[in-house]
């Protein structure tokens, strides 16, 4: 299989100057919505492949939000060959999302370079910091058409989830040293100060850093959170900031979702990082949710570890890449 993919690979390339021929790429408008989310829906080899894009196509049909989404597409002697999709979002980021090269209609070597056009047009006609994809680790396809577009690689993201019914807490959680405020009693400079503070030498996707403000970062995730109930917690010890916890719930599904968890350098090691979960976990239980979810990075094994000793347990992965100028 290897091989095969290989030889694959080495045939796309061979082609790939033959492939601008009576390429064209352009920008999709809207009275042709409807139409490219029919496209990326289209049927692949794979049934989750299939409920991603279709996924995709339905939240394109439904988006009505301030920054409306990118669309593009890639045509061949007026036959769509490949289509693309970004969703902005507050603070700057675009969620990318494509027809998948796993359909008979699409041709790899023509979504790859408009991949690259739409997050090129994204960043300079729409001011957006980067632009960002997510693949399942096994699509090597989809993998290969998001290197070729000119992604980085960011990050393996190991999503885990607790069931909060059936939680019992665990001793061992230094809670009495610490005193925390929650988002009513502070501004946003102050959780800037802190989330900006925790990212120093964090493990937890460090190719972000330096991408945006942190004023788009806290935009981000006020975006997420929605209009549903917010539980941000500033912790502190004597005074000092030690870290902070977000969490959006999600009353629709029951679930809390630890959106970003960050411990300032010199209070890292000391056990605050458990305390703040133990403290958050505690706090989703009494808001009766049934679950709580995140993500982490699989490189950060001292966060991953943390998470799974308080009971979270894995449920997938995916590979994460972004595009930035």
């Amino acid at each position: 299989m290897i091989i095969q993919y290989l030889l694959s690979a080495t045939l796309w390339q061979y082609d790939y100057v033959m492939s601008e021929k009576n390429l064209q790429i352009e920008e999709v408008l809207p009275n042709r919505c409807e139409q490219v989310a029919q496209f990326i829906a289209a049927a692949t080899a794979g049934e989750t492949a299939s409920a991603t894009h279709e996924q995709a196509a339905k939240k394109l049909l439904r988006s009505r939000s301030s920054c409306p989404p990118i669309l593009f597409q890639a045509s061949r002697d007026d036959c769509c060959v490949a289509a693309a999709v970004i969703f902005q979002s507050p603070g700057r980021v675009g969620m990318l999302t494509y027809s998948s090269p796993a359909a008979q209609q699409v041709e790899p070597h023509a979504l790859s370079q408009l991949l690259r056009a739409i997050s090129q047009h994204a960043i300079e006609k729409n001011s957006l910091a980067y632009v960002q994809a997510v693949c399942a680790p096994a699509a090597m396809e989809d993998i290969f058409v998001i290197e070729s577009a000119g992604f980085a690689r960011l990050a393996e993201l190991v999503y885990m989830k607790l069931n909060l019914l059936t939680h019992e807490q665990r001793g061992g959680e230094d809670h009495e040293q610490l005193s925390f405020r929650s988002c009513e009693s502070f501004d946003d400079r102050e959780l800037a100060e802190v989330i900006g503070a925790s990212y120093e030498e964090s493990l937890d996707c460090p190719g972000l850093y330096g991408l945006r403000k942190t004023e788009d970062v806290i935009a981000s995730h006020k975006a997420a959170a929605g209009s549903e109930p917010a539980t941000w917690l500033i912790f502190y010890r004597s005074s000092q900031p030690v870290g902070c916890v977000l969490v959006n719930d999600s009353s629709a599904t029951a679930t809390a979702d630890v959106s970003y968890l960050g411990v300032l350098p010199k209070f890292r090691g000391l056990g605050f990082g458990r305390a703040m979960l133990a403290i958050a976990i505690s706090g989703a239980k009494n808001r009766d949710y049934m679950a709580m979810t995140l993500a982490v990075d699989a490189q950060n094994s001292y966060a991953f570890n943390l998470y799974k000793s308080a009971g979270f347990t894995e449920i997938f992965r995916k590979l994460a890449f972004i595009y930035s100028c």
